[in-house]
């Protein structure tokens, strides 16, 4: 069939799909950690009955409605991931999918180029409530700063129901809510041990991840669970298999100079909330010199230098031994740093391999983070293909006669 809008085709076929279906939907939008949520919460679902999971980060006008028009007939679930980089975006895409959780993961500077404020960015978020309906139930962060206003905007949006989850007990929060918060967490070689609550059950599952980040997502995911009404305890032990997406945390083993170092590949993308949980993550790598190889946090606008200096005083809480800049926006932090910490700055990321091979040792750990377009990737690429390569032989030498 010849159509003459494909775009305007794309969302009929969706709206019918949304139409058809019997499956509990779930939106999930954030500042970051929206990916990792939606694969979290698509694993835990599927131990629980058939569900279907937006693919890689589908989550703009075109991506949503895709995975939509692809939900499986049969499904019970399905979990969807909603983008924005502007006011109004959310609440198209929410009013289409009209799920019956909406789940905010945090609020942090991403994309504030194109907003005046923090208030704003949780504002554009908060429209996810407006395709809830009365029935339906909001997901909030309760150690969010913005977890009130987020609240309120979902109270006005005629959401009735709330649940929230947090990184400890919040005392204002009502009994009744279905609130799963953490309890504490141990990381190991393998991940995070997780002990933590649900209305006063003790979980205790394990992750393949390193973070607060990571732990702060699992416990996104079983209040999601727990709002639905369905096994949280089935749903943690799924998490054990919960694999980091790529280029969002990976951990990778690597020969370098007669030992190994660690190379963290957290080169997705990058916004001041996800650095600061990208080198929380470094720090707490115990007994090695750490290294913070980084690039521009793109799409800040005017706020951008600022907001790059204001990196520094994680460095030093952080014990990070030398950090690595490429971008403009970089100079402003490695500016801001002392001395000894400056470890280089160049303009392009691949510029920076002569740096980082001539100063790297065995048990170092590497964190390498900055905005996709940076290209921090091809770094981890070149430097994991240096350990696969074997030692160059010492030229011969014959003696004079």
């Amino acid at each position: 069939m010849r159509v003459r809008d494909t775009l305007a085709a794309l969302w009929t076929l969706a709206r019918h799909a949304r139409a058809r279906t019997t499956a509990t939907l779930i939106g999930i939008t954030g500042s970051s950690g929206k990916t990792s949520v939606k694969d979290g919460l698509g694993l835990a679902l599927r131990a629980l009955g058939p569900t279907s999971v937006a693919a890689a980060s589908h989550n703009n006008h075109i991506g949503v409605p895709l995975s939509l028009a692809r939900l499986a007939p049969g499904a019970r679930f399905g979990v969807f991931e909603l983008g924005m980089n502007r006011r109004g975006e959310i609440a198209r895409l929410a009013h289409l999918l009209r799920p019956s959780i909406g789940a905010i993961t945090n609020i942090s500077p991403a994309h504030q180029g194109f907003f005046d404020s923090l208030a704003d960015i949780a504002a554009a978020k908060a429209e996810l409530f407006g395709g809830l309906g009365g029935a339906g139930i909001a997901l909030l962060p309760a150690s969010s700063l913005w977890h009130r206003a987020l609240k309120s905007a979902a109270r006005r949006a005629g959401v009735r129901r709330i649940v929230s989850f947090a990184m400890q007990r919040p005392v204002e929060l009502a009994p009744r809510a279905a609130l799963v918060w953490r309890s504490s967490h141990r990381e190991t070689d393998a991940g995070v041990q997780v002990a933590a609550q649900w209305r006063g059950t003790p979980l205790r599952y394990r992750l393949p991840q390193w973070g607060a980040h990571a732990v702060a997502n699992s416990l996104a995911v079983l209040a999601a669970v727990a709002a639905l009404g369905e096994d949280v305890r089935t749903a943690a032990e799924a998490l054990h298999a919960w694999q980091p997406p790529p280029h969002r945390g990976a951990r990778h083993r690597v020969r370098w100079r007669g030992g190994e170092i660690l190379l963290m590949d957290d080169t997705y993308n990058a916004n001041p909330g996800s650095m600061a949980a990208g080198l929380a993550m470094l720090g707490g790598v115990p007994r090695a010199r750490r290294i913070a190889v980084l690039g521009d946090m793109l799409e800040l606008g005017l706020e951008g230098p600022r907001l790059h200096r204001a990196l520094a005083p994680l460095m030093a809480r952080h014990r990070i031994a030398a950090v690595y800049g490429c971008g403009p926006l970089m100079e402003h932090l490695l500016a801001a740093l002392p001395r000894r910490m400056r470890g280089g700055h160049c303009a392009r990321a691949r510029d920076l391999l002569p740096l980082l091979r001539r100063s790297l040792r065995a048990g170092d750990v590497v964190l390498l983070k900055g905005s996709r377009a940076m290209g921090l990737d091809a770094v981890l690429r070149e430097l994991t293909a240096d350990a696969r390569r074997p030692p160059k032989k010492a030229a011969r030498t014959r003696s004079a006669s």
